[in-house]
């Protein structure tokens, strides 16, 4: 799914997202404080991409997590535009599966959090 995404973005994955999917993201994000369902989530993250003039994002590496879930350490970076800092983030994303299909990621401020979200909910 993550090298779909990394050749065609979110319209590329729609065939791995369960049609109840859902995505939350931490509060202090742009795009956070509410949850994104199937039809908007792509949407949201394209306009949050191209809000960087050099947005590059990549999975670094995937740790198995309570419940059959899967945390992504997630490197962002890139320039938002008119700006003169960089992001350079790993970001860690909790990924819930349903059916076999993603039906849920929580966006966490690192792997470490996302990890420890997952032991929690368990």
């Amino acid at each position: 799914m993550l090298e779909a995404y990394a050749r065609g973005g979110f319209a590329a994955v729609a065939e791995f997202t369960h049609p109840d999917f859902e995505m939350t993201l931490m509060a202090n994000h742009p795009l956070g404080g509410r949850t994104y369902r199937a039809g908007d989530a792509p949407k949201a993250m394209l306009e949050f991409a191209k809000s960087f003039e050099d947005f590059r994002a990549e999975a670094e590496e995937f740790i198995e997590a309570a419940d059959g879930r899967v945390v992504v350490a997630f490197h962002e970076r890139g320039r938002p535009r008119g700006a003169n800092i960089e992001l350079n983030q790993v970001f860690g994303i909790l990924y819930t599966l349903r059916d076999g299909k993603v039906a849920r990621m929580e966006w966490f401020d690192s792997p470490k959090e996302a990890l420890a979200a997952a032991e929690a909910e368990d």
